[in-house]
């Protein structure tokens, strides 16, 4: 288990937009590390929520639900590559008589411009020396 960072004295939260460290690696564990389903996230916050109830603490759980939590997730903002949403549906012809139910939906996609993002880590001093700029060949031992 990792050590909890020092108090955070700054003004502005570096955890933002979570509540702290805490909330920030339980949120990264959950939705990155184990890719959990809206249910296993659900039961994760309900035990938590229970844990802090048994032991009368006066801390909280940050979110109430999953939806919460993409909430906070769909918060996140690094950077001026803002997100943009789109709604698509299926367009072609449909078939006389069974129309499957994806062919009547409508679908948001949720994007940044990509060639903005790589532009924006190009510029940043941190990716300096870090990768390689010139693109090569790797083989595997099997001369592949």
């Amino acid at each position: 288990m990792a050590p909890a960072p020092p108090p955070d004295t700054t003004p502005d939260n570096p955890w933002a937009p979570f509540e702290d460290w805490i909330a920030f690696k339980w949120a990264h564990e959950q939705y990155v590390e184990l890719q959990a389903s809206k249910k296993q996230i659900g039961r994760g916050l309900d035990i938590w929520s229970a844990i802090l109830l048994r032991e009368k603490s006066n801390c909280h759980v940050p979110w109430k639900s999953a939806e919460e939590l993409y909430q906070t997730i769909d918060s996140i903002q690094a950077g001026d590559a803002p997100w943009v949403t789109c709604e698509f549906r299926y367009g072609s012809p449909k078939p006389p008589d069974d129309i499957l139910q994806w062919m009547q939906e409508t679908y948001k996609l949720s994007t940044c411009n990509v060639l903005h993002i790589v532009e924006l880590q190009l510029a940043n001093p941190e990716f300096d020396g870090n990768f390689d700029y010139l693109p090569y060949k790797e083989y595997g031992p099997d001369g592949h």
